[in-house]
């Protein structure tokens, strides 16, 4: 059986990888068609051709279920890779001109980073790098590296507890730990200490809470302790929840001092110190010699080095009247 699929693999082509790429991340042959400009009835062609190829059943639809059998499992990481490097192969450059060059890169990160600071970045690329597209892809906290295979992804911006050790890292900057509450909140003091902080009621973002980015095992059980009254589905509505509430809100610095920047909230001192968490970009370890990967990352640093405030390992952490080109003074 290993010798007729090793002899049926040099009749496949780039183009039928392309289909078995688009059928193995996909839950239909609609969708999977959709991912490569072809008809559900192409893509069923496409399918049989496969099957016969590969000696496989690939994927079975029943009812409106998917099921991948292991051998489609196994393959679909490997021809994903495969295809980048072809992609790579057939597009390989040994330099990147950003003012010329039109390229595209697909980047993921929690909302956070998203909002503070990968959207710095696309308003750079719109002056340097006019050429250049910028795709934010959906990033999950419980698996991040899977954005590589799964979206498509060129870069991701994490926290140092999220890395992915199979990946390329590069430190970037540091953040800190802040809390926030309601400006004329007259429970909460300027502020918190251990203690205090437990007393008070919390709100939280319900996925990517602040909590997932900690390794200091003393601020985890801090967190972890919370009393947790409310819950955001996502960070834009988290300082609402506070505004005339006795609730507290923990999230990063950035974030504290920007909703302190647009809503009657303020900034508070926290029991979590000047402890540092350090940002750091990812790739995969075949991409690095990709001039753009590299290019990107050099600018990512080159953006945090021009923001003012920094954290005590010499990191930059970002101020929001820099990022919005005000001053509050």
């Amino acid at each position: 059986m290993a010798d007729t699929i090793k002899g049926d693999l040099k009749r496949l082509n780039l183009n039928m990888l392309y289909s078995l790429d688009a059928i193995l991340n996909s839950r239909t042959l609609t969708e999977a068609g959709q991912r490569v400009l072809l008809t559900q009835a192409a893509m069923s062609i496409a399918l049989r051709k496969l099957r016969g190829q590969l000696h496989d059943d690939i994927v079975q639809y029943h009812a409106g279920e998917h099921r991948f059998t292991p051998l489609a499992d196994a393959l679909r990481p490997q021809v994903r890779q495969f295809l980048w490097e072809a992609h790579r192969l057939f597009n390989l450059s040994v330099s990147f001109d950003p003012a010329t060059e039109e390229r595209s890169i697909r980047i993921a990160a929690p909302e956070y980073l998203e909002t503070m600071f990968v959207s710095k970045l696309v308003r750079s690329l719109r002056v340097i790098a006019p050429r250049v597209t910028v795709h934010l892809v959906r990033w999950a906290a419980a698996a991040p590296g899977s954005v590589f295979e799964r979206a498509g992804a060129d870069l991701m911006v994490v926290p140092a507890p999220l890395i992915d050790d199979r990946m390329e890292s590069a430190y970037l900057f540091d953040d800190q730990i802040a809390c926030i509450a309601w400006t004329d909140n007259g429970v909460v003091g300027d502020a918190l200490s251990s203690r205090t902080y437990l007393d008070h009621p919390h709100a939280i973002v319900e996925d990517g809470d602040v909590g997932a980015y900690v390794s200091d095992r003393r601020h985890a059980t801090l967190l972890a302790r919370r009393r947790i009254v409310a819950s955001a589905g996502g960070l834009s509505a988290l300082p609402l929840l506070l505004i005339e509430t006795d609730l507290v809100a923990t999230t990063s610095m950035w974030l504290a001092q920007h909703f302190a920047s647009l809503l009657p909230v303020r900034v508070l001192g926290s029991p979590f110190g000047q402890d540092d968490i350090s940002i750091h970009a990812q790739w995969q370890k075949h991409r690095s010699g990709d001039p753009l990967i590299q290019w990107i990352i050099g600018e990512l640093r080159r953006i945090s080095m021009i923001l003012p405030h920094r954290g005590k390992n010499g990191g930059s952490a970002i101020g929001i009247n820099t990022i919005y080109g005000k001053d509050k003074r």
